[in-house]
């Protein structure tokens, strides 16, 4: 009798051992799947998301639109909206376009092309908040506009549940750069400035701030300088600083 309580209390106690392993692993796996999903891209390659379940309201649309210029990078924002870059286009159709499925209804945000778009950079500032660094260029009648916006998400916005911002733009003669003209033989300004590359500093805290390598040439004298152009978050919103 006394063998037969001692087994049966190792046979609870390998149980109950047992079940705390298995707890201890399921939350484990718990705290993993969210450092997953916490890391995983906004923006994707479409081809690799378009067939999941997710997303099937926005292949669905394509399926019903087959002219309809495919896009290359998704989003998806919610159960009915997602967000799309387009660039195998003409120039006036490539850019941003946001996609209801609850309303059937697709448009360029801005109501304008942004062409050559792409996704530099998605970053983390404090509480998890992630941001999306975009950059377009737009070459046209012998002038080369480009710049970065910058792209993030607003709970509770009524209207949408993003917003997105102009940060810096530049204009040079894509064959002489500084102080170049247009194609009418126009000087493009007095100032001429170049956009030579960003650099995300203080990710994942509140502080964060992209900080972008200017230089500049006056040209009416022909002196360059270089310098620092600083935005920053201040009350929610992607303002430059001093």
């Amino acid at each position: 009798m006394a063998f037969a309580i001692k087994c049966s209390e190792v046979i609870r106690n390998i149980f109950l051992l047992n079940r705390r392993i298995l707890f201890r692993v399921l939350a484990l796996l718990f705290i993993i799947s969210e450092i997953t999903y916490a890391s995983e891209p906004y923006f994707r390659h479409c081809d690799s998301v378009l067939e999941s379940p997710a997303f099937k309201p926005l292949k669905l649309f394509y399926d019903s639109r087959p002219n309809e210029p495919r896009p290359d990078n998704c989003f998806l924002l919610n159960k009915s909206e997602f967000l799309v870059t387009v660039t195998n286009s003409g120039r006036i159709g490539q850019g941003l376009y946001f996609y209801d499925g609850s309303a059937n209804s697709y448009e360029l945000v801005g109501g304008h092309s942004w062409p050559d778009i792409s996704i530099k950079r998605e970053f983390l500032g404090g509480n998890q908040k992630r941001f999306v660094l975009i950059n377009t260029s737009n070459l046209y009648r012998g002038n080369w506009e480009y710049g970065y916006r910058i792209l993030y998400l607003v709970p509770g916005k009524k209207l949408q549940s993003f917003a997105v911002k102009d940060l810096l733009f530049a204009k040079e003669n894509p064959v002489s750069g500084f102080c170049g003209h247009d194609s009418d033989g126009v000087e493009l300004t007095d100032i001429s400035t170049s956009i030579n590359g960003f650099d995300v500093v203080g990710e994942g805290s509140e502080n964060v701030r992209v900080e972008f390598n200017v230089e500049e040439e006056d040209c009416k004298t022909g002196t360059h300088r270089k310098y620092k152009r600083v935005f920053m978050l201040q009350a929610g919103d992607f303002t430059e600083v001093e």
